[in-house]
């Protein structure tokens, strides 16, 4: 794989170039810090409507007919909350144009990806109305069944309880997309697009030189962009762990129990990966067999790692009545990873698994690219390099990263009256 990067005045274009894949992507990122909870529920409904629509492509009808007649090229739209920073990605994966005998096909996706990010369904300085009511719908629909969910409403209310004026417990409500008008919408639709970091990434087997020239010519910003953001967030520490304890209608209890996580240098992410991989990656992992295995306490267990929140929570699914071995359990586990009670056999398992894991990657391309693109944030290792560094990660190293985690909270939501 060649990768180069064309540097601009208001935006830089990376190019990947690899014979790998039939297919190829263009992926347009905005980032900036975010200085409100307005500014995510505004992306999450932009992400939904400009996926949808254009002016030129005004329905989803007219938006598949032209898709199909590039050869079923496929526009996304994603948004990401990366600790104290967001990331709008919008972008478009369509066939090499090797395959393809029209000689302006290259011209006509580039057009199209262009048209879908600069010219959205606006009328008179307002979204179209009838697709903004259905985007917003959805999105307050989609808050109120949160609660549906056990183990999600039980991660929503411990990131609440551990620290509600956290950027890490924003979660959003039907009152923040209430908020939200047509006109408003597409105010901050332009403060997007003109003051947000853009970066353009570009992944497949093509001439890059001429790819990045047609970009140039169809993607025209004129404001200067080149301020910081913050990666990740900085959540308070406790001397005291928090107990907290709710009722709600479930049909099981749902345990959370939150850990801060220091600074971690690139060594100590991989080696943090690791840690998690034995401390609760599957049904051989720490937690597992302690919880469920040994004691049969809970239906699921699960670690969730939260990078750029610098925060570790172990989920339990379980009978309320076990809550007290439940938390001892979780505690002697991680208790075991600190003090290296670790075996060789538990360190290799998990060293395969995060091998298969990136060979898995280098399939896909995707994730190729999504590993550039976080790479050149600083934030880990091209995947030939990652495999390497990998080998490199002695047991002593999970051990050492172990201690760098501090208990927070334990949050249990217990099922109430429901019977």
């Amino acid at each position: 794989m060649q990768y180069k990067k064309f540097e601009g005045s208001t935006y830089n274009i990376y190019t990947v170039k690899t014979d790998k894949f039939k297919s190829c992507i263009i992926n347009v990122i905005f980032r900036d810090n975010i200085n409100n909870k307005d500014i995510l529920a505004n992306l999450s409904m932009l992400k939904s409507l400009i996926v949808d629509s254009s002016k030129n492509y005004p329905n989803r009808r007219e938006l598949s007919i032209r898709c199909e007649e590039l050869y079923n090229a496929s526009f996304f739209a994603s948004v990401h909350r990366l600790g104290n920073s967001y990331e709008l990605n919008l972008g478009t994966e369509f066939i090499n144009p090797e395959f393809v005998k029209e000689k302006n096909y290259l011209d006509e996706i580039i057009k199209f990806n262009f048209e879908m990010i600069l010219n959205p369904n606006v009328v008179n300085d307002e979204f179209d109305l009838k697709s903004f009511n259905v985007v917003k719908n959805k999105l307050i629909t989609s808050t109120k069944r949160i609660r549906e969910s056990g183990p999600k409403y039980a991660i929503k209310r411990a990131f609440y309880n551990m620290d509600p004026d956290s950027l890490s417990s924003l979660y959003m409500e039907e009152s923040d997309y209430e908020r939200i008008t047509p006109s408003s919408l597409y105010k901050a639709y332009k403060d997007i697009i003109n003051k947000s970091v853009c970066d353009v990434y570009v992944i497949g087997n093509m001439d890059m030189e001429e790819v990045v020239s047609k970009i140039k010519e169809e993607f025209n910003i004129k404001m200067v962009k080149n301020h910081s953001f913050e990666l990740y967030t900085k959540n308070k520490k406790r001397k005291k762990i928090k107990v907290v304890k709710e009722t709600d209608e479930y049909v099981q209890a749902n345990l959370v129990c939150g850990y801060n996580i220091d600074d971690l240098n690139e060594k100590e992410k991989i080696a943090m990966r690791f840690f998690v991989e034995i401390f609760g990656g599957g049904m051989n992992s720490k937690l597992y067999q302690n919880l469920r295995v040994k004691n049969s306490l809970c239906y699921g267990v699960r670690p969730i790692y939260y990078k750029y929140d610098n925060l570790l929570f172990v989920h339990v699914s379980f009978d309320e009545c076990n809550y007290d071995k439940a938390v001892k359990l979780i505690k002697e586990s991680m208790k075991e990873m600190v003090s290296g009670n670790i075996t060789l056999e538990e360190f290799d398992r998990a060293k395969k698994s995060l091998q298969f894991s990136f060979k898995l990657s280098k399939d896909s391309i995707t994730s190729i690219l999504d590993n550039y693109i976080f790479n050149n944030l600083g934030e880990i290792p091209i995947l030939e390099d990652y495999e390497n560094k990998i080998n490199d990660i002695t047991l002593e190293d999970v051990v050492n990263v172990s201690k760098k985690l501090t208990p927070n909270f334990i949050y249990l939501l217990g099922k109430g009256d429901n019977k």
